[in-house]
């Protein structure tokens, strides 16, 4: 079965209206001439909050036209008018915060430049591995599609500013890592 393809720029803004400044979304009546259908529509979902559903992962989404989409990527073709070319981050990292200061469209490389710190690191801090049998910090960063070793440290704050540095060298974006 063929993939149904995403809604025009011009039938989102007919049905929703989207508040830039709180990244909220809100269905719009339909208008003309209705059928008995759009009419108990209006009666049922016009000026109720859309795209409230969040998915496990975090995120606001909706169905549109039959279609599932993701809010941060409505949002994103609501206000420039088209829709985006690769990932939309969300910059401060809240998946749930649509508001379009809050959001860019990035390549999915730069978007995971963009990474919460993984749950359960030996260390806590991103990049960073405690290894046991040495009694050392080690220290990688992975980026343009090769791991990079920083170096072995006796100190933890060390191997942690070894992977700061690296971090502003290979353009990680500075709330990568963060908890």
């Amino acid at each position: 079965m063929a993939k149904k393809p995403l809604p025009t720029i011009e039938r989102l803004r007919q049905r929703l209206s989207y508040d830039a400044e709180t990244g909220k979304f809100t269905w719009l009546a339909h208008s003309g001439d209705l059928t008995p259908n759009q009419q108990t529509w209006n009666k049922c979902w016009a000026g109720k909050p859309a795209f409230t559903y969040t998915s496990k992962s975090g995120y606001h989404s909706g169905n549109f036209d039959g279609k599932l989409l993701y809010a941060h990527r409505v949002a994103w073709a609501i206000v420039y008018g088209c829709w985006p070319e690769a990932d939309i981050d969300h910059i401060n990292g809240v998946r749930s915060d649509n508001r379009i200061i809050n959001l860019r469209d990035v390549s999915r490389t730069e978007n995971l430049k963009n990474k919460r710190a993984k749950p359960g690191t030996s260390t806590g801090h991103t990049g960073v591995t405690f290894y046991r049998r040495d009694q050392v910090y080690v220290a990688q960063a992975r980026s343009g599609g090769k791991n990079h070793y920083l170096g072995r440290f006796k100190r933890l704050d060390d191997a942690i500013a070894a992977r700061a540095e690296a971090n502003i060298k290979f353009g990680f974006h500075p709330n990568h890592g963060r908890s």
